[in-house]
């Protein structure tokens, strides 16, 4: 009987160290997986900055143009209506 009590807590004691050693990789892999997504979360974070900020610097110029343009034909009107009154 003793033979039996100790095959069966070999048995055991071998199927623990059999789940401790799959839990060791399988947390070995989770971190790994964790890893690669915080990595691809920051690259696509920076991208998006990168992006927002050429998207914002596009329109700025675009409103820089744009003011500047609006600013010569202002000015030109006026020029004009300042002619026209005195013509008249």
């Amino acid at each position: 009987m003793n033979g039996t009590l100790e095959q069966m807590q070999a048995s055991a004691k071998a199927a623990m160290e059999a789940n401790l050693s799959l839990a060791a990789i399988q947390f070995a892999a989770i971190e790994k997986y964790v890893q690669l997504n915080a990595d691809a979360f920051k690259t696509v974070f920076d991208h998006s900055i990168a992006y927002t900020r050429s998207l914002y610097e596009a329109a700025a110029d675009a409103d820089s143009e744009l003011l500047k343009l609006s600013e010569r034909h202002l000015a030109e009107a006026g020029k004009e209506l300042h002619k026209a009154r005195k013509a008249a």
